[in-house]
This record gives C-alpha cells, sequence and structure tokens, in this order.
C-alpha cells in the first residue's frame, strides 16, 4: 500500500504541473456553461435534477435506444477526456522509466485506475447530481436506480483504462451495459443492471494485463492526395497540416470532434421523444455550431508546434509567416465545413429548405476571429472566444427565424 501512495501521488503532481494552465481553462468553460444554464431563483435540488437529467434519462425503464444512445455519448465524452489529456495522464518520462522496472502489472494498473477517477470528477458531476435528486425524491426505494448510477459512473475510468489495452474487452462491456439497460428497460430490477455492470467491469480488470512499456507506433500510410509532389508550395503545405491533424495513428484524440460532429444527428433521434417542440428543437441545434468553431480554432495550437521546428526553413525559402497563416486558415475553414455537413443535414430535416445553408457564412467568418485570438493571446482569450461562439450561435437562431418569416410572408 505504501508503494501504492508513492506512485499515485508522484503521478497526481505530474499532472497537476503538466495541466495546470488547461485545467484551469476547463474549469472557467464548465463554470461558464453551469451559470449560463442555471435559472435565477431556482432551487438547489431542481438545478442538480436539471443537470443529473441526462443520467436519469439512461436509468430510466422503457426505452432502451435513447438509454443505449446517451450510454454511448458518455462513453465517447469520457473516452475523448482521458485522450485530450493523454500526455499528462501517461506520467511523463519518469514513469516510462518505471516501467521498464520490474513493478507488478496489478500494482500499476492500480495506479492508472486511481489516477482517472480522480481526473475524471468533472464528469462525474452529472452522476452526483442524479445521485441526489434519486435520493431526494425516491427516498429508500431509489437506492436500486441509485445503485446502478454509481455503477455506471464507476465503470467510465473502468474503460477508459482498458481503451489503449483491449478493445475487445471493451466490446463485452458494452454488450454486458446493453444487456442490462435492455433488462431495464423491460421493467426488470436495476440491480440486473448492477450485475451486468460488476461483472464487466471484473472481466475487464482480472483477465491478465497488458502494460504498453513503449511509445512506438504503426505509421499510417497517407492518401494519395495528400502525398507531397511537384506542386506548389502552398498546396503541400496544406497536405502537410492536413497529414499532421488527422493522419496520426493516435485516433482517440480526435473522439471530442466525433461528438461534436455527431451530436446533431443523436439529438436529432433524442429530442422528439422528449416531448421538445421543433421551435426550440432548432434553438438547441444552432447551438451546436459553438463546440464545432471552438474545436476547429483549437486546431491552431497543433500547427504552431507543427510549424515551429521549421520556421527558419521557412524564411529561408521566401515563405512568411502572414502566408503561412493563410494556408492554416485555408484548412482549417475547408475543415469546418466538412465538420459542419451533419449540422447542416439535420437542419435541413427540420427546416425542409435552404436557409440551414446560413450555418456556413455565419460559422466561417468567426472562427476566422476565434483563429486569430489564437495566434495572438496564446490560448489566453477564452471569454472572447465564447462571446464570438456565441455570437454566432445568435446569428444563426436570427438567420432561421428572419428566413421563416420571409417565406410565411411570400406564402
Amino acid at each position: 500500500m505504501k508503494v501504492f501512495g508513492l506512485l499515485f501521488w508522484w503521478r497526481m503532481r505530474y499532472f497537476a504541473i503538466a495541466t495546470f494552465r488547461l485545467l484551469g481553462r476547463r474549469w472557467q468553460a464548465a463554470l461558464f456553461l453551469l451559470f449560463m444554464a442555471s435559472p435565477a431563483m431556482m432551487p438547489l435540488i431542481a438545478q442538480l435534477h436539471m443537470l443529473g437529467k441526462p443520467v436519469m434519462s439512461i436509468v430510466e425503464p422503457g426505452h432502451f435506444q435513447r438509454s443505449a444512445c446517451l450510454w454511448t455519448l458518455a462513453l465517447m465524452l469520457a473516452w475523448g477526456w482521458s485522450a485530450l489529456q493523454a500526455g499528462a495522464l501517461s506520467g511523463g518520462a519518469s514513469w516510462q522509466h518505471l516501467l521498464s522496472l520490474p513493478l507488478a502489472p496489478r500494482l500499476l494498473q492500480q495506479v492508472d485506475l486511481a489516477v482517472l477517477l480522480v481526473t475524471d470528477l468533472p464528469l462525474l458531476l452529472p452522476f452526483c447530481a442524479a445521485e441526489v435528486a434519486l435520493l431526494h425524491q425516491g427516498g429508500i426505494q431509489a437506492i436500486p436506480v441509485a445503485a446502478a448510477v454509481a455503477a455506471l459512473a464507476g465503470q467510465l475510468s473502468v474503460l477508459q483504462l482498458l481503451a489503449p489495452q483491449s478493445l475487445p474487452r471493451i466490446g463485452y462491456c458494452l454488450v454486458m451495459d446493453f444487456a442490462g439497460l435492455w433488462a431495464l428497460s423491460v421493467g426488470a430490477s436495476p440491480w440486473l443492471l448492477v450485475a451486468a455492470v460488476l461483472i464487466a467491469c471484473l472481466f475487464g480488470l482480472i483477465l491478465p494485463v497488458r502494460i504498453n512499456r513503449g511509445s512506438g507506433g504503426r505509421l499510417l500510410k497517407p492518401p494519395s492526395c495528400l502525398r507531397l509532389r511537384g506542386r506548389s508550395p502552398a498546396w503541400n503545405v496544406a497536405a502537410i497540416d492536413l497529414r499532421y491533424l488527422f493522419g496520426t495513428p493516435h485516433s482517440v484524440r480526435h473522439l471530442g470532434l466525433l461528438f461534436c460532429i455527431f451530436l446533431p444527428a443523436v439529438l436529432h433521434e433524442l429530442l422528439p421523444g422528449t416531448g421538445v417542440t421543433p421551435a426550440a428543437s432548432i434553438l438547441i441545434l444552432c447551438f451546436m455550431l459553438a463546440p464545432l468553431v471552438l474545436r476547429v480554432a483549437g486546431f491552431t495550437f497543433d500547427l504552431q508546434r507543427l510549424h515551429k521546428p521549421m520556421a527558419q526553413f521557412y524564411a529561408a525559402s521566401g515563405f512568411s509567416e502572414s502566408w503561412l497563416r493563410r494556408v492554416d486558415l485555408f484548412v482549417l475553414q475547408a475543415a469546418f465545413v466538412v465538420f459542419c455537413l451533419p449540422l447542416i443535414a439535420v437542419l435541413y430535416l427540420h427546416t425542409h429548405s435552404w436557409r440551414e445553408l446560413g450555418v456556413l457564412p455565419i460559422g466561417m467568418p468567426v472562427l476566422a476571429l476565434c483563429i486569430r485570438l489564437n495566434y495572438r493571446s496564446a490560448n489566453q482569450a477564452l471569454v472572447p472566444k465564447f462571446l464570438l461562439a456565441a455570437l454566432a450561435c445568435g446569428g444563426l437562431v436570427w438567420w432561421l427565424d428572419a428566413a421563416d418569416v420571409a417565406v410565411k410572408t411570400l406564402e
């Protein structure tokens, strides 16, 4: 136990040092969203119920499809959360040295799991809110459902731990989870879901542990259109940007982006079943533009790290910094257009007109401003970027409403 405590504190100290600014920015964003979404003068228990509503929907009987979709989204969010912090969670060079020593794999697994449980605290806030709301409303009778919520919350860290080790075991866990959710949806006891989740976790943790003691990875062969040939310098730099951003073997780091891209399609399936009006659905979908803009703008820092070692070469070749930024801007804008296609398609299903194409002329200028802020302020202009993203969402809502009024006037 003494060795475990020592290794755990080493890992947590490294994580705190490596992610101090990042965690500060994320907590600022989380508090900003909570304050914006929190209605004034609402009782605390009502706000906790609203915060835990998505989690309570997972364990609500009679809706297996909705429960499975929400639980899959929660797992993708957890996976993306850990992928974004992969460098800090790795423990650094000192931890890689410890992995070369004859330490027990079970001990290393326990340390990894403990670190993930601590770093997942922001993700567990909705689960804690759901626990409080359930126990406040149902009392002792809500204990089985609360136990199911606690079991699902504990499995998030387990699946994050298994992700880089064994994908088949993750598949087994998902099968057991969906089986438990299906049993709950047909009226079975919530204790069956608890048992299914615990069995899946034990199966994933008890099997022989495979610790990755190396950092090598298999390189992906880029598509022919992104290979460097005798083309213009701008095209070759754009191809390098795309290969660096999306051609790495560590595709897990893009799960958060995939979550933002396909969330409108998931909401399109889930919102009608919750009694949300069509107008409110369009409003919610419009707000999905903000995370897309912020995510794509965040790639600016990746491109800066890519080009920094080559700065002197670019200068000697006659390529100015402004020229390089224009190429990067073109690449990010092109990627933004592709990422917006699911949102445009879902909005078309709701509006049945051409006005959903306003996502592009509204989002692209805001994206350019956010990219410029990232270049100038080194990722410290969080509030201006959030205000610009909110302005883009408001502009999209206004455009859809104005276009709807114009169509009705012509009719």
